[in-house]
């Protein structure tokens, strides 16, 4: 498995919930080089995520799941 020092090696990360702890969260991954899918029941938090680390927004949990390599 890949690690934030590899820059990611292509490793697709799909993270759930972007509230107060998750969003940053999310953001360092996606800085460490991952390719990062996230979901989030709010759809405003994960667009906005999107616009500020790249991260691919996903419609459902399952979604998520099935373009993700680790999740």
């Amino acid at each position: 498995m890949a690690n934030a020092d590899s820059g990611g090696s292509g490793l697709r990360i799909g993270f759930i919930g972007l509230g107060r702890m998750g969003s940053p969260v999310a953001a360092n991954i996606a800085k460490a080089g991952f390719q990062l899918g996230v979901y989030n029941r709010t759809p405003a938090k994960a667009e906005a995520l999107a616009r500020e680390v790249g991260a691919k927004v996903t419609d459902s949990p399952s979604a998520l799941a099935a373009s993700s390599d680790v999740w």
